[in-house]
């Protein structure tokens, strides 16, 4: 394990994969701004530490228009994210969902 960067795995819940959480802002600040996931990335105001705010989710999935493939996948993406953060793996707060779920939802196809 390289101190410069330092990766642990996060066990979530009762799953049996693992997710590689990189705890530098660099790597965070490319999650968030991998536009292939939602088509744009959220503003530095849309997110709480390494959270995603539920209301930006809640925002995109509204103004998402369902005219072709892509667009579909980018709605069943936020659909899914609001999941994690209400249903699944929700917090105290409700407000949020964690980055760390964002690289489960990077090949659509397998889900």
């Amino acid at each position: 394990m390289n101190r410069s960067n330092p990766v642990r795995p996060v066990r979530t819940n009762c799953l049996s994969f693992k997710i590689f959480q990189n705890v530098e802002d660099g790597v965070r600040t490319s999650f968030l701004k991998e536009k292939n996931q939602f088509g744009v990335a959220p503003r530095k105001s849309d997110c709480r530490a390494s959270c995603i705010k539920l209301t930006w989710l809640r925002d995109l999935k509204e103004r998402i228009q369902l005219v072709d493939e892509t667009s579909m996948q980018r709605y069943v993406k936020c659909h899914i994210m609001l999941l994690f953060g209400t249903v699944l793996f929700g917090d105290k707060s409700g407000t949020s969902v964690h980055w760390k779920f964002l690289p489960l939802l990077r090949d659509f196809g397998s889900i």
